[in-house]
């Protein structure tokens, strides 16, 4: 999908993002990627990962284009109880007035020195119209490992979505339950996260209550070289504090924009995350930026 517009073969699509799927395909392609609130747009007729994970939202040339996207999509569904039945109104221009941006201790430990420069030029390019505000802490939870423990079940479940669920006791007690939980994570786990969740989310939303948005580099690195697995690719730039997996985990939207270039040329990408329904904020952060810069407006050569 991002390759169609960053070809210019399209003026949007649609992305789907459990955690990272419209943010990657974004920053590596030096497009402007929108992840919405949960439950912002209807999920009906995508593939399931994770029930309670899974968001859609538009890959798009700008900021201006993905609110357009996600005026024509949001709202409620019959056919996804989970979809919200507000409205979305696209911001025709961004606002007047001064923001309030954070950034997380440790957000450009172990970033590339491109991605790093890049941010940095972001930073001062908003700080126009923005104050910044610097060394905010991710909550204490452990974010990442609870949205791994939800995406695992889930997505065990659903690619077993005709599968009777065995009476217990019907073989050996326990036994099919274990055989689910051995292919799906172990079901502590995943208790253990669904538990955590709400606390987790309602921390989070505390740190985003004090800003506008958080930025990051969307990616610590530019894109991976062909051929190479994504685990071996540029080690020595395992990225900082991220809080891509809180967001993902709680529902939170964000907005990623193209920000420069680095190694072989190719794109990177700022990150701007927000509390549930502060799309119209995010976007009009991202007007700000792309009325001045034209990153979003280049194209590899060729194309």
């Amino acid at each position: 999908s991002a390759t169609a517009v960053a070809a210019g073969l399209l003026p949007f699509t649609l992305g789907s993002e459990t955690w990272g799927s419209i943010q990657y395909p974004a920053a590596f392609c030096g497009v402007t990627g929108l992840r919405p609130t949960f439950g912002r747009v209807s999920r009906h007729g995508a593939r399931t990962l994770s029930r309670t994970m899974d968001k859609l939202g538009p890959l798009a040339q700008t900021a201006e284009d993905c609110g357009l996207v996600l005026a024509a999509t949001a709202g409620a569904d019959p056919h996804d109880p989970s979809a919200l039945a507000r409205r979305f109104q696209a911001p025709m221009a961004p606002s007047v007035r001064r923001y309030r941006l954070g950034i997380l201790r440790g957000t450009l430990d172990g970033t590339q020195p491109e991605v790093r420069r890049n941010f940095e030029s972001a930073l001062a390019i908003l700080g126009d119209v923005a104050e910044l505000i610097d060394d905010l802490v991710l909550p204490d939870y452990p974010y990442d490992a609870m949205a791994g423990a939800v995406l695992e079940a889930e997505l065990a479940d659903s690619r077993e979505p005709r599968s009777p669920i065995a009476a217990v006791g019907a073989v050996e007690p326990g036994a099919t339950i274990g055989a689910r939980a051995r292919r799906g994570g172990l079901a502590r786990d995943y208790a253990r996260a669904l538990r955590l969740r709400r606390p987790a989310a309602a921390a989070l939303d505390r740190l985003l209550a004090q800003v506008d948005a958080i930025l990051a580099p969307t990616l610590p690195t530019v894109a991976w070289p062909v051929g190479v697995a994504s685990d071996q690719a540029y080690p020595e730039y395992p990225g900082g504090t991220s809080i891509a997996g809180a967001a993902n985990l709680c529902g939170a939207p964000a907005l990623f924009l193209p920000n420069g270039f680095g190694e072989a040329g190719l794109p990177t990408s700022l990150q701007l995350t927000g509390q549930a329904r502060s799309e119209a904020t995010l976007l009009q952060l991202g007007m700000h930026f792309q009325a001045r810069t034209d990153f979003h407006r280049r194209r590899p050569p060729g194309l």
